[in-house]
């Protein structure tokens, strides 16, 4: 095995042991035994599609025609666990992309 491979190798069998240890030395059995707990997703978005007119004429794309590109957002969850099987849940799914145009 190259050197690289074998760095490799190495750090992510770490990685696994110190995931499986995390999961061995929880204390609480319960399922939402954390105080605090924050979710993130992120990705990009990317709207596409068409529009055709009867018998093909009319044909217009949603990118090139209406001017849509693509963009990033995000969702996310805060849950906070104040007392014990009660939970108060923020969660956010900002899309801020807006876009006018008019057909003919």
């Amino acid at each position: 095995m190259s050197r690289p491979a074998n760095k490799w190798l190495s750090i992510g069998s770490l990685a696994v042991v110190l995931a499986l240890m995390s999961v061995w030395a929880k204390a609480d059995d319960e399922f939402d035994s954390a105080k605090y707990q924050l979710q993130l997703n992120g990705w990009v978005s990317l709207p596409t599609g068409y529009f055709n007119g009867k018998g093909g004429d009319g044909y217009f794309d949603l990118q090139k025609d209406f001017g849509f590109g693509n963009y990033a957002t995000f969702s996310g969850k805060l849950d906070w666990r104040f007392k014990h099987k009660h939970h108060l849940t923020f969660i956010a799914t900002p899309v801020l992309r807006a876009q006018t145009a008019t057909a003919t």
